[in-house]
């Protein structure tokens, strides 16, 4: 009883504490939207960066084809310009060359300097790589270092002629930081209004979880004090229970007195139970009158007893009292039959007496303690009836949890749908072409948001089925093509893992049912078999008809699944204990949606598996024309 007390002591006071599942989602949600802010401000960060970068080049390069064509000549690239030349083009570069200009070198096809600002370097030989690119046509940009100072090299082609040959090479030095300053301002532009918007969706959802965590608290708190008060209850009716059977086993453990007598009342037998009752020993009370053992006040009761058994009547539960040897009275319970012969003759008495002095002591406190076991009963029905309560309170709660998570991802699909759109912009190139790395990132980006978007549609998909509102487009179905599909488009991921995927499909009637849902179902276990399966395994899908059924089977060879955990295989979250181990993604709804759509369709779903053998998912459907599903559409 100590234990439980301080089991029930333990467990209230945990119920007594606030929830903290709204402060702990708060924090994952918000840390969940920094990382996304700062992943999509380091690639605007880059895509800032390449952007000034190629508006130096176009500039650098519209000065090579634009301006200089007309100023320079073949002989500033044949070899070391003269000094008057030299100065010629001082002058040149000095009035049309953009801001932040370093260094300008002209590099013949040779790639030796005929002219720079920099007098050290006409006639040095230059290699490098953006050079070699623009020698070959084709303009490039590099970053490098003058001393101390950062700057963005750039190399254009230089034609005599639009579309001619390259007789040489500009290279343009400018200063990094003008480029920087560029940079730095649009990236504070941008990472404020990202900023702005990621705040305003994490603020958004606060008061969701405020009011979904107070309704959760307050029916966790109602739910510890009624099971307290159930517990309680339960226990006064075991002690009352317990009390019952102490009290039975003390009247069942006590001795009964057997004595038989002749009709006149002179005793014949005298077993050990009388002996221990009236003090009496068998050699002392054989012989005697039984009105030694009668009271003088109650003699009237035994010549009232002797003429009814005399007469043939037998006695039942006649209290009375009765004397002992030391003269005490002893409160007894008779039962007194008579004893025939073969004639039917009364020819003697059996007298059976208990001693009931116990029980008669205990009779006020046995009622006492069956008024107690019927408030007990009542309180403990009450106790049922508030857990019948609180089991439907339970069931609003999860009725509640699932308009949250409904709710919840109501509003996060319309943040996700504004940030693919515009994701979905950058890719495109709506924001400017995008070099290889930054076609890396967004992808990436893409491709997690795809899966955030399915996670949500999962989660709404699973609210409809919970709220009864799942809606089928029925129509006529192919279940051969459908499998055939399903495979063809699951061949290219097959190969890509180096594993087998076949299917053996025969014949099958067309069914009544959701092309687009059950599509979803054999894609999703098809899919399931590719990822738990190794590279070098087999998948096979195979289609067939069993008793007015079709059977759709999807047997993989690879990892399987423990035996205890295939019960929970369908239920919402499930992740199995290998696919935890081996870290293999997956959110859980899989299956649990395949199981509500099978079974809307009026079929099954089952597993068979094996650790280490693999795995094969069972679907068995109604087909023809009419099945079930389409009746209940029809009624």
């Amino acid at each position: 009883m100590l234990g439980m007390s301080v089991f029930t002591s333990a467990r209230t006071s945990a119920a007594a504490r606030p929830p903290r599942l709204a402060l702990r989602f708060a924090v994952y949600t918000g840390i969940a939207l920094v990382v996304v802010g700062v992943a999509m401000l380091w690639v605007l960060e880059r895509d800032v960066e390449t952007r000034a970068e190629q508006r130096a080049v176009a500039q650098t390069q519209q000065v090579a084809e634009a301006v200089l064509r007309r100023h320079l000549r073949p002989a500033d690239f044949a070899g070391r310009v003269d000094g008057r030349r030299r100065a010629e083009l001082d002058d040149l570069f000095q009035d049309i060359v953009v801001g932040g200009f370093v260094r300008a070198t002209l590099v013949n096809r040779n790639g030796r300097a005929t002219y720079s600002t920099d007098p050290r370097l006409i006639g040095s030989q230059l290699t490098s790589a953006a050079l070699g690119m623009a020698l070959d046509g084709n303009a490039a940009r590099a970053e490098e270092h003058i001393g101390e100072m950062k700057v963005l090299r750039t190399a254009v082609p230089v034609r005599l002629a639009p579309g001619g040959s390259p007789i040489g090479a500009l290279s343009l030095a400018q200063d990094y930081s003008a480029i920087d300053v560029q940079i730095t301002e649009a990236f504070r532009h941008t990472a404020v209004v990202l900023f702005l918007a990621l705040l305003a969706l994490w603020g958004s959802m606060i008061p969701i979880l405020r009011r979904s965590t107070a309704q959760l608290h307050d029916r966790n708190r109602r739910l510890a004090a009624q099971t307290a008060e159930l517990e309680q209850a339960l226990a006064e009716r075991r002690r009352a229970e317990e009390a019952v059977v102490q009290l039975a086993a003390i009247v069942e453990s006590s001795a009964d007195a057997i004595a038989g007598t002749t009709p006149e009342g002179k005793i014949l037998s005298w077993n050990s139970g009388a002996e221990q009752l009236f003090g009496y020993s068998a050699q002392e009370m054989i012989g005697q009158q039984v009105a030694l053992l009668v009271p003088a006040d109650r003699t009237h009761e035994l010549e009232s007893v002797a003429r009814r058994v005399n007469a043939g009547e037998s006695i039942e539960e006649h209290q009375t009292r009765g004397l002992r040897k030391d003269g005490t009275e002893v409160d007894v319970s008779l039962t007194v039959s008579p004893i025939r012969d073969s004639r039917r003759h009364v020819t003697g008495t059996a007298v059976i007496a208990r001693d009931i002095t116990h029980m008669k002591r205990h009779q006020s406190q046995l009622q006492a303690l069956l008024a107690k076991e019927r408030v007990a009963r009542a309180d403990a029905e009450a106790a049922q009836r508030a857990l019948a309560e609180q089991n439907e309170r339970l069931r609003e709660l999860d009725r509640l949890k699932d308009e949250f998570i409904s709710l919840v991802s109501h509003e996060l699909r319309t943040p996700l749908t504004s940030i693919r759109g515009y994701l979905e912009l950058l890719i495109d190139g709506g924001g400017g072409e995008l070099s290889e790395d930054q076609a890396r990132f967004l992808a990436v980006v893409d491709r997690n948001s795809k899966r955030l978007m399915h996670l949500v549609g999962d989660l709404l998909f699973l609210a409809q089925v919970e709220a009864g509102k799942l809606m089928l487009e029925l129509g006529d179905v192919d279940l051969d093509d459908l499998v055939a599909e399903c495979v063809e488009a699951a061949k290219p991921i097959a190969d890509e893992k180096g594993i087998d995927l076949t299917a053996v499909i025969e014949p099958t009637p067309v069914m009544v049912g959701d092309r687009g849902r059950l599509s979803q179902v054999l894609d999703n276990l098809v899919s399931n078999a590719l990822k738990f399966t190794a590279a070098g395994g087999a998948v096979c899908v195979r289609m067939s008809t069993r008793d007015g059924e079709a059977v759709v089977e999807v047997e993989d060879n690879g990892i399987g699944i423990a035996k205890d955990e295939q019960d929970q295989l369908f239920e919402r979250f499930f992740r199995s204990s290998e696919a935890t181990e081996r870290a293999i993604p997956g959110t859980g709804l899989g299956l649990t949606i395949a199981k509500a759509i099978v079974e809307r369709h009026g079929g099954s779903i089952e597993v068979e598996s094996a650790p280490g053998e693999g795995t094969t998912m069972r679907i068995r459907l109604p087909v023809g024309k009419t099945n079930r599903v389409a009746e209940e559409v029809a009624a």
